[in-house]
């Protein structure tokens, strides 16, 4: 919800709410600002990048 409070910036999405893993659909010419709140949240949080998991699906 905090992602997508900043219109336009990203829509997120996971493949279950108890795996932990989300990803997020930034939006045109958005990346800047994404990479700024995913700094951000990283310091507030712990969230951290990961590498896609094999199984996970494109939309």
């Amino acid at each position: 919800m905090i992602v997508e409070a900043f219109d336009g910036l990203a829509v997120v999405r996971s493949l279950s709410s108890s795996r932990g893993e989300i990803e997020w659909i930034i939006g045109e010419g958005m990346d800047a600002e994404a990479e700024e709140v995913a700094q951000r949240l990283a310091q507030l949080t712990g969230m951290c990048p990961i590498e896609r998991p094999a199984d996970w699906h494109d939309l």
